[in-house]
């Protein structure tokens, strides 16, 4: 009997040498070696496992064929998605992830990262499930396109082709371009613009000029605080009608933005600059007939020129009412510092129909008033400008 004993002793340290723990984790090789232990953790490319016989592991994905878990395992399987839990199986040739309730086909691959077990009962349904928030180092090299990014300008331009009714100076229709640059990121705003507009008529085989205007200009403007910021802006125009054979305005200031969201853009801006202009003018000058010998007067037209210092308030609003259509209203007030009798407004308020979903071809139509109470000789002080725009921006 007493022989028996060590016989016994040793098929039972066999038995459980080769019986599987059942609380272990079970990693299967693609050569079909296998070990049982504890998986630490994961990510698309190692697995780190605890192993019964051969202590901490780290393994790559690619020569594991199966994993199987006895407790469900918090895991995130794709970047940027919540983290999903379960019990991962290999079943029919097949790896799966189970929550309790359904099967899902995976690959250990896909699997971004693995955290901390959850607990279930005894009907496999998850009693509590505790996603570990999930924490990635970026490259450094991703670190510096964002910053990259961040810097990088985003470029915004548009061409118009518009018909336009003036009147005030003149009562003829016009046709015209209005081209537009916007250049922006996330410190500078900056737009560049040039608009023309011209008009003739034929009157008893004469044809004369009834309208013929330029206008261009840049802005430079720098995000100092969330809602302030600073400008330099310069504007040049030229009205063959309004007898302004140049106009400059240089300018600096602050401005704010009252309201910055998708659907609702305010802003007002106030600055300083100097105006340069150059304007025809009528003069009296009287001669003496040599015939008659009467004094005669006589008009002529000359060339004034002058500088002065100006001030400008701008207040600008952008609307989007839908998808498709936006609604701007913009009104600029120059008065000048040296005779504050004299001064100009320009208001213009447009509706823009848009298209296409993209937004990039759109018609608009508006209406713009722009008033001199100090105009030149024999030009009227409003002039008040109906155009529709057909455009693209790209």
């Amino acid at each position: 009997m007493r022989k028996w004993i060590p016989l016994s002793m040793m098929f039972l340290a066999i038995f459980i040498l080769k019986t599987p723990d059942t609380n272990a984790d079970t990693i299967t090789f693609q050569n079909q070696d296998s070990l049982s232990g504890k998986v630490i953790s994961i990510n698309k490319h190692t697995l780190k496992f605890e192993s019964d016989q051969l202590g901490s592991l780290t393994i790559p994905i690619k020569k594991l064929k199966s994993l199987e878990t006895v407790q469900p395992k918090t895991m995130v399987l794709q970047v940027d998605q919540p983290a999903t839990s379960g019990r991962l199986l290999f079943e029919n040739n097949q790896q799966y992830l189970f929550d309790g309730k359904t099967k899902r086909p995976v690959n250990l691959g896909e699997i971004v990262t693995l955290g901390k077990p959850v607990i279930i009962d005894d009907t496999q349904k998850i009693k509590q499930v505790k996603p570990v928030p999930v924490t990635t180092t970026k490259p450094k090299e991703k670190t510096e396109s964002k910053e990259e990014s961040k810097n990088k300008f985003i470029w915004d331009r548009s061409f118009e082709l518009l018909l336009a009714g003036r009147s005030g100076n003149t009562e003829r229709a016009s046709i015209g371009t209005h081209l537009k640059l916007n250049a922006r990121n996330p410190l500078w705003k900056n737009s560049a613009y040039f608009r023309s507009l011209y008009a003739n008529k034929n009157s008893d085989g004469d044809r004369s000029v009834t309208d013929e205007e330029y206008r261009f200009g840049v802005r430079v403007q720098k995000a100092e605080t969330k809602n302030y910021s600073a400008f330099t802006s310069f504007d040049f125009e030229n009205d063959r009608v309004q007898r302004i054979n140049y106009r400059a305005v240089i300018n600096s200031g602050l401005a704010y933005a009252w309201v910055k969201s998708e659907k609702v853009n305010y802003e007002t801006s106030v600055g300083l600059g100097i105006q340069t202009e150059s304007v025809d003018k009528n003069k009296n000058i009287e001669k003496i007939d040599p015939v008659s010998g009467q004094p005669k007067t006589k008009t002529i037209t000359i060339d004034e020129s002058n500088s002065t210092p100006i001030a400008q308030a701008v207040s600008e609003l952008r609307l989007k009412i839908n998808k498709r259509v936006d609604l701007t209203q913009k009104t600029k007030w120059i008065p000048d510092l040296n005779n504050e009798k004299n001064f100009r407004i320009n208001a213009d308020t447009s509706l823009v129909v848009y298209m296409d979903d993209k937004r990039k071809t759109f018609i608009k139509s508006g209406v713009t008033f722009d008033y001199n109470n100090q105009p030149p000789d024999d030009v009227e002080p409003l002039d008040t400008y109906y155009a529709t725009t057909f455009g693209y921006q790209f």
